[in-house]
């Protein structure tokens, strides 16, 4: 099979081995003439899975349990393959805790994390205020089931949920703006409407996560697909590069969630 093309800017180091691990599952796709599931991925991690898919010859789908889901397995299969909701292999299961306890997205999954999961065995966690849902890989239930009972002191009653989940659409608001260059310090001072050198500090005071880790490094590049946490204002996740004005600044699409 051949590989990715390795463009300037398309793919970081850092990415490389989970690129190569969406060229195996394409590989064994193509050669098996079957389906092949990843685990959870992040929207940028899709957008590998996306090219990795392409590049050779097979198809990939992406599910996460809800039509909105941020976090979503790739299925990559030969082209005449029926494809269905089912064969991606997830999970929804509740959580309640009792009383209006006011747990956070973080204490759901640091819980989960805790006892001994990967994180990409997890995809979407949404939080009301008595409990939550949570989109996990289909394998991983029973062991949940036994062996997670807590959410920070809480106690948390666990049940499958079976059928249509009804999950919380997160309110993205597709903006369009002009920047530079694709800097995260650039994008942060567009779409939050700072200035650099606000955007800057936020970046320098560790206020910020590009696809959930932490960075403070102001030029850092940012991808289509990726997504920019910043404490206290919300999310960006690019979308899209359109093009470059004739003042040589770029055009871009980004969909934007406010906390």
């Amino acid at each position: 099979m051949a590989e990715v093309d390795m463009e300037p800017g398309w793919i970081r180091p850092e990415e490389r081995p989970t690129l190569r691990r969406l060229e195996d599952l394409c590989w064994r796709a193509l050669q098996q003439n079957t389906a092949t599931l990843s685990d959870f991925l992040t929207p940028r991690e899709q957008f590998l899975a996306a090219s990795a898919g392409r590049h050779a010859g097979v198809d990939a789908g992406f599910w996460g349990g809800y039509a909105q889901a941020e976090r979503q397995r790739a299925l990559f299969s030969p082209a005449y393959w029926t494809v269905h909701k089912e064969d991606y292999e997830i999970g929804v299961m509740s959580g309640n805790l009792g009383i209006s306890a006011g747990a956070s997205h973080g204490d759901v999954l640091g819980s989960i994390l805790g006892t001994g999961l990967k994180r990409s065995k997890i995809g979407d966690i949404a939080v009301g205020e008595r409990g939550f849902l949570v989109a996990v890989s289909s394998d991983v239930e029973p062991y949940l089931l036994s062996h997670w009972s807590q959410v920070g002191k809480m106690d948390v009653h666990l049940e499958k949920v079976s059928g249509d989940a009804q999950w919380p659409v997160p309110d993205y608001r597709t903006q369009t703006g002009l920047v530079s260059s694709l800097r995260l310090d650039a994008l942060l001072a567009e779409f939050c409407r700072w200035s650099r050198s606000q955007a800057q500090a936020a970046i320098a005071q560790g206020k910020t996560q590009l696809n959930f880790a932490a960075t403070t490094k102001t030029d850092e590049r940012v991808e289509v697909g990726d997504i920019i946490s910043i404490r206290g204002f919300g999310r960006i996740k690019l979308a899209e590069i359109q093009g470059e004005t004739r003042r040589g600044k770029l055009r871009v699409t980004a969909a934007v969630l406010k906390s």
